[in-house]
């Protein structure tokens, strides 16, 4: 049960918890605030670890899953603080979501605003405004690479978006190697 849920809560909802933060941008114009991102972020962990972690400790001993009162079996009766220490981890956890509410709807409207491209990312889709209008992109993009062009040798930082033709300067690395 603990190796399900910790697969199952932390992977999926930390995964969505950091594509929100990711997209957020994208989709409102606007970042949501970094302090309490991270506020958010430690808690969620910290509290999800509290919750699932002692789980494997309870399945170790043999507790079973669908008792719904383990108290009045002996063997289990040890058990019950590390039960209430869950409890009161899965309370909290659920409480430090009320920060991330708050920083969703406070950031909508009062986040500070972004261009385009505020995390440097090389993707297409960064290109378009943020939020994007209808169609998307205000102008036509030209693509001269891929998306994951990162640590390029033809640009001196690790930002090289897929609509910045290549330097005047320095040849492409395909024509180095041809030569």
């Amino acid at each position: 049960m603990a190796h399900f849920h910790y697969v199952l809560f932390a992977g999926t909802a930390m995964g969505v918890f950091g594509a929100i933060y990711f997209w957020f941008p994208k989709m409102f114009g606007r970042k949501m605030n970094e302090f309490w991102g991270k506020v958010h972020f430690f808690i969620t962990f910290i509290c999800l670890n509290c919750v699932f972690f002692p789980m494997h400790i309870l399945g170790t001993v043999g507790q079973p899953r669908r008792y719904a009162d383990t108290w009045h079996i002996p063997l289990f009766q040890k058990l019950q603080p590390l039960n209430a220490f869950i409890t009161i981890s899965a309370i909290i956890l659920v409480l430090s979501q009320i920060v991330f509410i708050i920083n969703f709807f406070y950031s909508i409207f009062y986040g500070p605003r972004v261009g385009r491209n505020p995390w440097h990312a090389n993707g297409l889709e960064w290109q378009a405004p943020s939020p994007p209008g209808h169609g998307n992109f205000d102008f036509q993009p030209v693509v001269y690479r891929g998306p994951y062009e990162y640590g390029s040798p033809e640009v001196d930082e690790d930002y090289y978006p897929q609509t910045q033709p290549p330097p005047k300067d320095r040849p492409l690395v395909s024509e180095e190697m041809s030569h």
